[in-house]
């Protein structure tokens, strides 16, 4: 808390420390609930926790204009419950037993009875309420021993412990009327009048440890604990700052530096190692391994390897990698990947991307209404009109995924010899899905893109699950690009996440976790693609395949420049279309409104029809229409 010279001056607290933070996680807002930098007694070290803990940046020295300074740990004023040093004739029990940890502000005592807990009430082993119910209490036995009652100023911000006097006291109490929790002024009411509580109390003001005038209680250690680096794990860990010289933890002074260096690498936007022109527009990618960048990821379609036993959702094609020197690209084997946002927004600081195949585009639509039982003034007023019809725009592709979930499932599919997992890992699989708007939809087998367009996405009974993509949580079906320095963008591909240091399934995870030291990353095991845990990043780093991608696109991801239609081969070009092997049959090409583009005979087995860029579909005589992409 920082105040200025003249709220100094005009509360007389003339030797107030007067700048004391919360050291926060990075990235702070993207956290489901904030983080802080705590000492964890347990591990004794400092971990990111719930917990806040205030420190002081105490000027340490300054080298050649760059400042450094000692981290030391605010002491905030409050007393343990069961000190004895507590005076009764001061701060009576009654007044002890009603006051409140400040996370229960607002809170009614009796409407919320069960839920909220004063200091009194938090060191019994349980509390009844008014109907005579028990409950457990919360905390431990080592927990209830430890309740300290904390102090405020009138601005609800901890006191910090120094030697400054007269320093009014206030706690959460509730009101006496209302019954909702309140931050009050300390007060001792007797039947000679009421003084205040304060710290350091001179003059009428009361102190809480005992007879002020006989026994000054005057506190003065603003910080007693410094933050402190072991050199041997270069953990965070804690050191008295009475030890001086004489621990074997070395004083550890730090640098106050803006660190804006991306933790993640980013395909989509207008970063200098972005691809495309159009900020967060999907991308054809290839990802290859950086210490062979012959080979590459690709969708092994033919699952024609024993990995595949037991498998008889025969929908179901695995991560590969291949040698490109080996397996030549074609059009049915193309090692280009189709990366889509899945939350990449304003100055995410973990952007999650969706990887797919076989992409096919279908464009939203807004058709007015244009009845002619009414008229409507403005477009904006159609818009609103219950006759104007919103068709919801989508991608269907073969989207990629842990498969972690299915293998807990025990899925009877799933459970072939080294199928979804073997030995720890979990393989990477691509299903049917629909990408729309802010959520995945795993399609159920046989629903047409003809289907999912009519129902407008409406339809639950097509989708076997609904997977929500508005949150930056690690998912199944996201993927993060970690960097693993800031000196070249390689990055290993990660899927997985730990909470609170222990492992947990992305679909129970609670917390958002950006750059987890403990997680789930890509690892080519044995010529396979799997997701591999890891207990430190940098052991990721060392046994995790390192990844890089380029734009050298031959066959894009929807692997459909050239499609035999029963004998006939529609090859799709830039500009234009290739029919092969009909002659004398119409062809009608149409875009992806269904509008017809193009309408002829053709005269010979290889014809070209000038069409614009973009999703069509040729429908030759006497065939099945076929899509197809025009560059």
């Amino acid at each position: 808390k920082q105040l200025s010279a003249s709220e100094v001056k005009a509360t007389g607290i003339a030797n107030l420390v007067r700048n004391a933070y919360y050291i926060k996680a990075y990235d702070n807002s993207k956290f489901e609930g904030d983080r802080y930098l705590t000492y964890d007694e347990a591990s004794k070290k400092y971990v990111m926790t719930f917990v806040p803990t205030a420190y002081f940046l105490k000027e340490n020295n300054c080298i050649d204009g760059t400042h450094y300074y000692a981290l030391v740990k605010a002491n905030f004023y409050s007393k343990a419950y069961d000190d004895t040093n507590w005076e009764e004739n001061y701060l009576k029990a009654e007044l002890r037993a009603k006051m409140y940890p400040a996370q229960f502000v607002n809170k009614n005592v009796v409407k919320d009875e069960a839920e909220v807990w004063s200091f009194y009430q938090l060191t019994q082993k349980e509390k009844e309420l008014s109907d005579g119910t028990k409950i457990a209490n919360p905390l431990t036995e080592k927990q209830r021993s430890e309740v300290e009652i904390v102090f405020y100023d009138k601005n609800g911000e901890p006191i910090v412990a120094d030697a400054s006097s007269d320093v009014a006291l206030y706690a959460y109490m509730p009101d006496e009327n209302t019954h909702v929790i309140t931050l009050q002024r300390l007060a001792n009411k007797t039947t000679s009048g009421t003084t205040y509580f304060a710290m350091n109390p001179t003059g009428t003001h009361v102190s809480i440890l005992g007879d002020d005038k006989k026994d000054p209680q005057y506190t003065k250690d603003y910080a007693s604990k410094r933050v402190s680096v072991d050199d041997n794990t270069l953990d965070l860990t804690i050191a008295n700052i009475s030890d001086k010289w004489t621990s074997e933890i070395r004083v550890s002074a730090f640098e106050v530096a803006v660190n804006d260096a991306p933790l993640y690498r980013r395909f989509n936007g207008v970063a200098p190692e972005a691809y495309g022109d159009a900020a967060n527009s999907p991308l054809n990618l290839k990802f290859f391994r950086h210490n062979n960048n012959a080979e590459y990821l690709f969708e092994n379609y033919a699952s024609d390897n024993s990995y595949r036993d037991g498998i008889t959702d025969k929908s179901i094609s695995f991560l590969g990698v291949n040698n490109a020197y080996q397996f030549e690209e074609t059009a049915t084997r193309s090692y280009t990947m189709f990366v889509d946002t899945a939350y990449v927004r304003n100055n995410t600081r973990m952007p999650q991307y969706l990887i797919a195949v076989k992409p096919e585009v279908v464009e939203g639509d807004t058709i007015l209404c244009d009845a002619s039982t009414h008229q409507h003034a403005t477009p904006e007023e159609a818009l609103a009109c219950e006759h104007t019809q919103i068709k919801v725009g989508f991608t269907r592709a073969m989207y990629l995924f842990n498969a972690q979930d299915s293998i807990d499932a025990k899925n009877y599919d799933y459970q072939g010899k080294a199928a979804y997992g073997a030995q720890g890992y979990t393989r990477l699989a691509f299903k049917d899905a629909v990408h729309a708007q802010d959520t995945l939809y795993i399609l159920n087998p046989g629903v047409t893109t003809e289907q999912l367009k009519a129902s407008n996405l409406k339809d639950d009974k097509m989708f076997a699950k609904q997977i929500a993509l508005d949150n930056n949580k690690h998912k199944n079906v996201v993927f993060q690009f970690r960097l693993i320095d800031e000196d070249n963008n390689r990055f290993l591909i990660e899927s997985e996440a730990e909470q609170n240091g222990a492992a947990v399934l992305n679909k129970d995870l609670q917390n958002v976790c950006v750059a987890p030291m403990r997680g789930g990353w890509v690892k080519v095991q044995n010529g396979v693609p799997v997701i591999a845990r890891f207990q430190d990043f940098n052991e990721a780093i060392a046994q995790a395949e390192v990844f890089d991608v380029n734009d050298e696109i031959k066959y894009d991801a929807t692997a459909n420049d050239e499609i035999a239609v029963e004998g006939v081969s529609v090859v799709a070009g830039n500009g234009q279309v290739t029919i092969m092997g009909a002659a004398g049959k119409n062809v009608t090409i149409t875009n992806i409104l269904g509008k017809v583009i193009a309408s002829q005979v053709i005269a010979s087995d290889n014809a070209t029809i000038a069409v614009p860029a973009g999703i069509v579909a040729v429908a030759v005589e006497g065939e099945a229409a076929v899509k197809a992409i025009v560059k």
